[in-house]
C-alpha cells in the first residue's frame, strides 16, 4: 500500500540567489545529474564489470521578463571582465542559489540548493513591435559544480 503520492504544481517556484535582491523567473530549466559508466574485463572474463564513471551536472536556464533590476547581467559581465582581461576575479564569482517549491496555499513544500553557480550566457531578448502585449524575455545560464534536494 504505502504513502499516498503528492504531486506539486510546477509553476509555484522561487529562486532565491545570494546577493541577488529581485530574481523573479518565469521558467527555470531541469535539474539534472548523469553518472558516466566505464567498464572492464578481468582475467579474460567475458563479461564486463560495469561502474559508475565521471559524474556530469547539467548546467540551468533561468527566463524572465526584461526589467530595471540589472544584477544577473552586472553578474555575468564582472565574470566576463574578468576571463577577458579587463577585470578581477571577482569575490562573487560562484554563488549558491536556491530553487523554493510552493504549494497553492504558498507553503514552501521543496527546496534544492545549487551550488558554485556562475553565469555562461545571458541573453538580453528580442524586440519585436509585432506582437500583442509580449514583453521582451531575458535568460541566464548558470554552470553549476552540484545541486542538491534539501531536506
Amino acid at each position: 500500500m504505502g504513502d499516498p503520492v503528492t504531486w506539486y504544481d510546477e509553476f509555484l517556484f522561487r529562486v532565491e540567489i545570494d546577493d541577488v535582491v529581485s530574481a523573479a523567473f518565469t521558467t527555470c530549466s531541469e535539474l539534472k545529474k548523469t553518472a558516466g559508466k566505464t567498464s572492464h574485463r578481468q582475467g579474460g572474463v567475458r563479461i564486463p564489470i560495469k561502474e559508475a564513471g565521471l559524474i556530469e551536472v547539467a548546467d540551468i536556464t533561468l527566463t524572465r521578463g526584461a526589467c530595471s533590476d540589472h544584477d544577473l547581467y552586472t553578474w555575468f559581465q564582472r565574470v566576463y571582465d574578468a576571463k577577458t582581461g579587463k577585470g578581477t576575479v571577482p569575490a562573487t564569482y560562484k554563488r549558491s542559489f536556491d530553487i523554493v517549491q510552493y504549494d497553492l496555499a504558498g507553503t514552501e513544500v521543496e527546496r534544492h540548493t545549487v551550488l558554485g553557480a556562475f553565469p555562461i550566457d545571458f541573453t538580453a531578448g528580442k524586440w519585436d513591435n509585432n506582437q500583442d502585449g509580449t514583453k521582451r524575455m531575458e535568460s541566464i545560464t548558470l554552470s553549476c559544480d552540484d545541486w542538491d534536494l534539501v531536506d
